[in-house]
């Protein structure tokens, strides 16, 4: 008996890391280019779907994918109602576990993890190492289920625990029903893998340690528990983490409901289809069965399950909305420049609510799911200026001074996506010790905020280009030198009005704004020189 528990508690921690070790491993291909990838592949609901279904194929969990969506949509680069569609994918793509256990395929399992790991140890380029990682992961998630199948073997030898079961019978009562679907919803939550679930309702089955009836509660519980997963990282998620953790939980929810009502008919169902098949497969077919009238349910009314959860969890920093949309090659555009000119513009729109968010972090302590925006913003920018530059060297038959103008634009919006993250860094840092910025502090910070970003919305924001303003930059930068010089002087002067550790990076969120402010200067004087026709300045020859 404690041998059997011991072999299904291995069986459930080698699937789990095998979980864990293809998510990390998709996370590390994907890099920087997420955002990328998306504007490219999935830009349609049926295409989120079917990459969802696919996701969660190849992770072997949906817990493992809406938690990889609800990270994504925190950052900004997925919005809610969008991650639903890969959402509802993903809920189908977890049976794809219970037809693994239930083929037989696991034996593969220990072949895989060998030809992972040898692999591995090749001097062989990095999209084959991805290959040989991709075996292992798979490799242990198979050895992990097929020991999740032998020790449910080796229960089934267990008199008491047969007797136990016996008493739950599901096929003639309603309420045995409902408590082995709780019972599905519980252990899920604890495991934290309707996958594990599932495999163990297959191997319980086809042992016939369960009935079919009790396999197909048990698994019909474990949709709803797997959500816990979810709902426990959108704990520190953004808003739009949290929307998608609710409605991941509303969804569900709404399946069990539904499952409980039509369990019977479509268990039936089930078992005539496949009756040369072992019960396993059975509990697999229902499973899927369910799953595929949930999605075709769902999928009609996701805009409007999504627009019903915008309105009960609110988002008090909304951001910008609109999307990067640039063409990926100058060829798709005859008129690259009017394209770029306008997803600029759009770059300082990001940097505005940027600028507004490092304010937020720098004097309010526990707003780390604004640090992540602020983070994921400046990525979007940093990735379209990549793409300005190549669209604008491409782009031969445009004007070149208007093409210097854009791309000098673009590199300083780049800059200065740079500098807002860096004030958001250290001003966390400094939250991090003292919770309430001090009165000293608070003024610094404000005023050199107010003053720079009064001359950004101008210049960057309203396209307000005046010779005038260039003296105004000049103000700026002496005002924030000014204050940084006193503070840095407070350090040698009577009593402390900030410990040294505040005053350096409070220096340093000056010489942020510094550098802020020295950008705008830049774009200010590139829009003056391209407006009085002094066009683009040139070295020497020779130099």
């Amino acid at each position: 008996m404690i041998r059997g528990l011991l072999t299904l508690a291995a069986g459930i921690a080698f699937f789990l890391y095998g979980v864990d070790h293809l998510g990390r491993l998709l996370a590390r291909m994907a890099g920087g280019r997420v955002q990328e990838l998306l504007d490219r592949w999935v830009n349609t609901d049926a295409k989120r779907y079917v990459y969802g279904l696919a996701a969660t194929v190849a992770l072997q969990s949906s817990s493992a994918t809406t938690v990889l969506l609800v990270g994504m949509t925190s950052a900004g680069l997925l919005t809610a109602a969008e991650a639903l569609s890969f959402t509802l994918g993903a809920n189908l793509g977890s049976v794809s576990t219970g037809w693994i256990a239930a083929v037989k395929i696991t034996v593969l399992g220990l072949p895989l993890f060998i030809v992972g790991v040898v692999g591995n140890f090749l001097p062989i380029r990095a999209s084959l190492r991805h290959f040989f990682g991709f075996c292992v992961g798979l490799g242990i998630i198979l050895f992990g289920l097929d020991l999740m199948g032998q020790a449910v073997a080796a229960v089934r030898e267990n008199r008491t625990l047969i007797a136990l079961f016996a008493r739950f019978d599901v096929a003639t009562s309603v309420s045995a029903l409902l408590f082995v679907v709780i019972s599905g919803v519980l252990f899920t939550a604890v495991i934290q893998s309707s996958g594990a679930t599932l495999a163990i309702a297959v191997a319980a089955v086809s042992s016939g340690l369960f009935s079919l009836e009790q396999g197909c509660a048990l698994s019909l519980g474990a949709t709803l528990g797997t959500t816990v997963t979810a709902l426990i990282a959108a704990i520190r998620a953004g808003t739009e983490g949290r929307r998608l953790a609710v409605m991941h939980a509303g969804v569900n929810g709404a399946g069990v409901v539904g499952g409980v009502i039509l369990f019977y008919p479509l268990v039936k169902a089930s078992a005539i289809t496949v009756p040369f098949w072992e019960n396993g497969v059975a509990v697999t077919f229902y499973l899927t069965l369910h799953k595929i009238l949930l999605s075709l349910v769902m999928f009609r009314w996701r805009r409007r399950i999504a627009a019903l959860v915008e309105r009960l969890i609110p988002d008090p920093f909304p951001g910008v909305r609109q999307r990067v949309n640039l063409p990926l090659d100058g060829k798709e555009s005859a008129d690259i420049c009017s394209k770029v000119r306008g997803q600029v513009s759009l770059f300082y729109r990001y940097l505005r609510d940027m600028s507004a968010f490092a304010l937020i972090v720098s004097l309010r302590a526990g707003r780390a799911t604004l640090m992540t925006k602020i983070e994921q913003y400046e990525q979007i920018v940093d990735q379209g200026h990549k793409r300005v530059a190549h669209l604008l060297h491409g782009a031969a038959g445009e004007p070149q001074t208007e093409r210097w103008l854009l791309l000098k634009m673009s590199a300083e919006a780049e800059s200065i996506g740079d500098h807002l993250k860096s004030i958001a860094a250290y001003g966390r840092r400094i939250r991090e010790r003292v919770a309430e910025p001090r009165p000293l502090e608070r003024l610094l910070i404000h005023s050199a905020h107010r003053r720079v970003f009064t001359f950004f919305h101008r210049v960057c924001i309203v396209g307000d280009f005046r010779h005038e303003d260039l003296a105004l930059s000049e103000e700026n930068e002496l005002a924030i030198r000014r204050d940084k010089r006193r503070l840095l002087l407070s350090l040698t002067e009577g009593p402390d009005l900030l410990d040294s550790d505040t005053v350096l990076e409070v220096a340093d969120i000056l010489s942020e704004y510094s550098k802020v402010n020295h950008s705008v200067r830049r774009v200010l004087q590139v829009n003056l020189d391209m407006r009085d026709g002094t066009g683009i300045y040139r070295y020497p020859s020779g130099r």
